[in-house]
Order: C-alpha cells, then structure tokens, then sequence
C-alpha cells in the first residue's frame, strides 16, 4: 500500500504566548493529525527513565469513532503497539532523539506517517 503524510493541524507548543490563551507550564506536548480517513491525537512527554513516550489515539474522521487494531510504529525500526478498542496506543524511544515519524497502518487504508516535529529543549530536542 501507499503511504501518505498526515497534516499537523495542531502543536501545542506553537500556541505558548499567543495573545488571550492563558500560560500553562507544562513537559507535554499535544499533537493533533489528519490525514486521509483518520484524526490521530498524541500526547508526547519525556519519561523519569530517559524515553520519549509518545501516547495516543486514532478516530475515524467521519463519525469519531475509535480505529481499533492498527498497527504504529515509531521510526523505521522502532518500537510499535496496535490500538486497542478505544483507539489508543503507546510507544517510545531512547533519549535523546530528534524528530520522529509515527507510521499508522489500519486495516483497508494508506499507512499514514504523522512527522513529529523537533521541540524546544523541554523535550530535550533542538531544531
């Protein structure tokens, strides 16, 4: 099958300082994907043992519903976990890393790669 990008449509540590929003220190950093027939929603943070946790959940686009037994693998060949009935996953990686991709194969569609993109250095990360 085909492989397509998703679109960033939100990053939570791009709305920091934005007249009106009100300031939230916060590790975590919330990401929210489209692409094709899915939402992908993540929430990245970094671990007390020194792994970049990437958490998530992936929904039908159309009805919001949850897109159960798809495959996610972070980077090539990294770890991978398959979405359980409410559409969530979890996988990691060793710090420290740069950017990540997060490849999604449901069952019937495209796999979908969602780029992660490099963060400030609460995440250990630099452009």
């Amino acid at each position: 099958m085909m492989s397509g990008n998703a679109k960033l449509l939100f990053d939570s540590d791009r709305t920091s300082g934005q007249m009106g929003l009100r300031s939230i220190v916060s590790d975590d950093r919330s990401l929210l994907f489209a692409a094709g027939p899915m939402i992908v929603d993540l929430v990245v943070y970094d671990s007390s043992d020194e792994m970049r946790v990437v958490h998530g959940q992936i929904l039908d686009r159309a009805d919001e519903t949850p897109v159960a037994g798809a495959l996610v693998r972070l980077g090539e060949d990294g770890e991978s976990d398959e979405t359980d009935e409410f559409g969530q996953f979890t996988v990691s990686v060793m710090l420290p890393c740069k950017q990540m991709v997060l490849a999604i194969q449901a069952e019937g569609a495209d796999e979908i790669r969602c780029g992660i993109p490099a963060t400030d250095e609460s995440l250990g990360v630099t452009g």
